[in-house]
């Protein structure tokens, strides 16, 4: 008994009506912690939901979790009918965590229940298992990789019925001063945008960055409700904005907070103070090339990248414009659109 308790398998030494005993108690005892009905949530609240740091909550936990207000949600008026998919993907430093909050945030302020989870991969199980909660909800996802298996999946798994995807994307230049303000990373890998082209091909919005952190998002808010069928004013998306703008971790230390997904140090002090003021493009945060300490490296990547770069507008396209910035995409820096840096 002693070695079966201490190789954690104590509920061999239950009987079944013990085991449902101490269950009920759990849950009674969690009801009483959160200061309300968990039945109210859902049939998988002690499924899905994570149980703590003593039951194994990590930085990668792909569990269940809510702040205070989302899990009053079994009181919303809001009712669904099934439940449905949206997918917030988008490669790591391009504001996937703001998007992802966002959808988080105009669902809670719209009052439809919404279910947030990181996965770092996505499955038919996993997917269909979050999905199959009771009563209804939005299950949003949020992801960075683009895999092999996504194609069937999206194709004719569970995200090709009632599914949306929501992208981010970012000035390559802007992604690398990122990596290394981070001190992750040093240079852009061909992976990064291979996947984020594969992605690109199944989203239904995708968005830039630079509007992201531009007037607080304001602009990004109504098309990003909109396109996922969410009712909503002016005033609601301003309050939204203020509370992305505020959106902090929950917790002290060094490590991600489970609710907003936010790291420590997760966004600069530069690109907080051009979102909290609302600058105009140029000042302070140069978007004519981010990546201003190495001009060297901003020109390969315009140059590999070529055909990221021009999509998006972060250059001309034009063969001839080989610089680390171009000066044909005006921006408010008074930049000479008559001529390209050339090589």
């Amino acid at each position: 008994a002693e070695s079966l308790a201490d190789a954690g398998g104590e509920d061999l030494l239950l009987t079944q009506q013990q085991r449902e005993r101490r269950e009920h108690e759990n849950k009674l005892s969690l009801e009483r912690s959160l200061g309300f009905n968990v039945g109210g949530l859902g049939k998988f609240v002690m499924g899905l939901d994570c149980a703590g740091p003593a039951r194994g909550c990590h930085p990668e936990c792909d569990r269940r979790h809510l702040d205070p207000k989302e899990q009053t949600r079994y009181s919303w008026p809001t009712k669904l009918e099934r439940s449905r998919l949206i997918v917030c993907a988008g490669a790591e430093r391009t504001g996937s965590t703001w998007l992802y909050n966002a959808v988080r945030l105009l669902h809670r302020t719209a009052k439809v229940p919404c279910d947030s989870y990181w996965l770092g991969e996505l499955t038919e199980a996993n997917l269909s298992e979050r999905l199959a909660g009771h009563p209804p909800v939005v299950v949003l996802v949020k992801t960075h990789e683009w895999h092999s298996q996504y194609q069937d999946l999206f194709a004719r798994g569970v995200a090709s019925r009632n599914c949306k995807v929501v992208l981010t994307h970012r000035d390559l230049r802007g992604v690398c001063a990122s990596y290394r303000r981070l001190k992750w990373e040093i240079g852009i890998p061909d992976a990064y945008v291979a996947e984020h082209m594969q992605w690109k091909q199944r989203a239904d919005l995708d968005v830039a960055f630079e509007d992201l952190v531009r007037n607080k998002g304001l602009s990004v808010l109504p098309k990003l409700a909109s396109e996922l069928g969410l009712s909503v004013s002016r005033a609601m998306c301003e309050e939204v904005a203020q509370d992305l703008a505020s959106l902090s971790r929950s917790h002290l230390g060094n490590v991600v907070c489970q609710v907003t997904k936010l790291w420590p140090d997760h966004i600069s002090r530069e690109v907080a103070r051009y979102r909290d003021e609302g600058l105009a493009v140029g000042s302070g945060i140069s978007f004519a090339n981010p990546l201003v300490q190495d001009p060297d490296y901003a020109r390969v990547l315009n140059i590999r990248f070529r055909e990221y770069q021009s999509m998006y507008g972060y250059i001309c396209g034009n063969p001839e414009c080989n610089g680390a910035t171009c000066t044909h995409i005006p921006t408010a820096n008074d930049i000479d659109p008559n001529a390209c840096e050339k090589k």
